[in-house]
């Protein structure tokens, strides 16, 4: 009886091997938009757990022949910057391959790079990678699930917050006008204080006084900027007075964009005020993240604020006229 027994026990004993080491295999996401390039994440385990460090990895293609993209540009120290955030925007990371080891060869030669990120909770997950390739920048999006049977992530509530605390650090964020408008330039302002003593220790982290990553709260209309500087204050009023900011607005706006990513690294901003500039497309909820290192420790303040339409509050006073 033992002897009729043993081949189905290890026929499941096969079934339980080959299952564990599918767990292990890593999975491969491909990016959004399409376009040139093709970009894929893979992440081992396959299914990311909670709580667990999970390796991801990047691997960066022409779409049109496969061959691995190997002479991207570095900008602000890094080859390819990752934004991580959970969809009810309760954890948010910016995160880079050599934040924990140096390029190698054979990492440069196939366009591939790895992190460790551990997912803090269960849940839908949106990572946004970007690079620069021949002087122009390029975000593709991936979509990862924590954890299995995940609803679809809940709206952030609509309520605005420009305050943010971080242990002893305080930040409120500010700009001019009393709403913030879609598809209007807005300088946005930062102000830091620790123990409520405004800060003038800042420190350049990764290039720039400021890191901002900013999505709408359905997940959409993402956004990466830095301090307003100067210089980009003077390149914007040269593309004005050039009428660049027209129909070539897009490409002239890419090609300044550039040009002060790629310039020598010089501290501006000793604080406590950090300005920014940032034009938000269309109406929405949005999610500001601010990385930036008082003292030289990088932290992340966060921010909710509502944007508005002109011609929506126009069509609205005019209604309460009559």
């Amino acid at each position: 009886m033992q002897n009729s027994l043993m081949p189905f026990i290890v026929y499941c004993l096969g079934l339980l091997f080959l299952a564990a080491c599918d767990q292990q295999k890593s999975s491969s996401i491909t990016g959004y938009p399409s376009g040139p390039y093709h970009m894929t994440v893979s992440t081992l385990p396959s299914l990311p757990v909670a709580g667990q460090e999970t390796i991801i990895t990047t691997q960066l293609s022409y779409a049109k022949n496969g061959e691995p993209v190997v002479d991207l540009d570095i900008l602000h120290q890094r080859l390819v910057h990752n934004f991580i955030t959970q969809l009810d925007f309760t954890a948010f990371a910016h995160i880079h391959n050599e934040d924990f080891s140096p390029l190698t060869d054979i990492q440069k030669e196939t366009g591939t790079l790895s992190f460790p990120y551990t997912f803090p909770s269960n849940g839908n997950y949106r990572m946004v990678s970007e690079f620069t390739h021949q002087k122009r920048s390029w975000t593709k999006h991936f979509d990862i699930s924590v954890g299995e049977n995940n609803a679809p992530s809940a709206l952030l509530e609509k309520k605005t917050s420009h305050s943010s605390v971080i242990g002893d650090y305080h930040a409120r964020l500010s700009y001019p006008d009393e709403k913030l408008m879609e598809k209007k330039s807005t300088v946005l302002e930062i102000l830091i204080s620790k123990k409520n003593v405004p800060v003038n220790n800042l420190k350049l982290h990764l290039g720039s006084e400021a890191h901002v990553a900013i999505w709408r709260t359905d997940g959409k209309n993402f956004g990466h900027t830095h301090s307003y500087t100067p210089k980009m204050r003077e390149l914007m009023d040269a593309m004005k007075h050039n009428g660049k900011m027209g129909s070539h607005s897009k490409k002239a706006m890419r090609s300044m964009m550039y040009t002060v990513m790629s310039m020598p690294e010089k501290l501006m901003f000793k604080g406590p005020i950090i300005p920014l500039l940032h034009s938000f497309p269309e109406t929405g909820t949005y999610k500001i993240f601010i990385e930036c290192a008082p003292d030289g420790l990088p932290i992340v303040f966060d921010f909710t604020v509502d944007v508005g339409s002109e011609k929506h509050d126009s069509s609205h006073s005019g209604l309460q006229h009559h």
